[in-house]
């Protein structure tokens, strides 16, 4: 970061913006994995004496509960978005081939997330084979683009899961409106 600091955009030429766009891009690739470890540490760690030694334990929904409360104390996010940082960092904790892949910078946090997502509540011998295929397949695909083979895999995998996973996607579909700043609308639906 130091070394990057040091050059000013404005003094070079565009072979040297590229390379300067691509190390910025890569040190903050090191950022959404390293938050994700200390999250799940977080989540991992009950309440203990304060000199006592570090404790933890598998985390359950109620330390899961409390972590989302204190992220959204402390860098005053919502809840929601609290939520999909545990569940983010919960999933990576679980799927290191994705973390992996985050750190080196083979795929967005966007497309973590989305991998993670999906393949969260699968037992571990389903989500791991899963997720290498996906990030055999991911770093070539927009972020949008892996949902619908991350789907075609898990359905691959375990048909029988996938039932259910269509039943509560129907369930939880929704109609989204609200006001654009140019005070136009927008409308849409989503599951």
């Amino acid at each position: 970061a130091a070394a990057l600091e040091q050059i000013d955009p404005a003094t070079v030429n565009t072979e040297y913006l590229d390379v300067l766009t691509r190390g910025w891009s890569r040190l903050q690739a090191h950022a959404p994995p390293q938050l994700s470890k200390v999250i799940y540490e977080r989540a991992a760690c009950p309440f203990g004496p304060e000199d006592g030694p570090p404790i933890r334990e598998k985390p359950s929904i109620e330390m899961c509960e409390q972590v989302v409360d204190e992220l959204t104390a402390s860098l005053q996010m919502t809840t929601q978005a609290a939520k999909r940082q545990v569940t983010l960092a919960l999933g990576l904790h679980d799927l290191p081939v994705v973390a992996d892949g985050l750190r080196d910078g083979a795929i967005c946090p966007a497309r973590a997330e989305l991998i993670v997502t999906r393949l969260f509540g699968l037992p571990d011998e389903q989500a791991q084979p899963i997720a290498e295929a996906a990030m055999a397949i991911a770093p070539g695909l927009t972020s949008g683009q892996p949902r619908p083979e991350l789907d075609k895999l898990i359905t691959q995998v375990d048909p029988a899961a996938a039932k259910p996973r269509h039943d509560t996607s129907i369930e939880q579909r929704k109609v989204v409106h609200g006001r654009n700043g140019e005070g136009t609308a927008y409308l849409s639906g989503c599951d």
